[in-house]
């Protein structure tokens, strides 16, 4: 009896910032004031898969 292992690792969201996705920007003023602040969130996802099938 045998079988076959297959490994695959997936590298996602590379934190490159090109898309806009990951941005966002908070507006606000008052009478006698303005803000804006941006926020920028990257975040690295590694995932692993593995997989078996069996022959015979």
């Amino acid at each position: 009896m045998g079988g076959r292992i297959s490994l695959g690792l997936h590298w996602k969201v590379i934190g490159m910032n090109w898309l806009g996705s990951n941005r966002q920007t908070i507006v606000g003023s008052g009478e006698r004031f303005f803000t804006t602040t941006d926020y920028i969130q990257e975040r690295d996802m590694v995932v692993l898969t593995v997989s078996y099938k069996s022959i015979g």
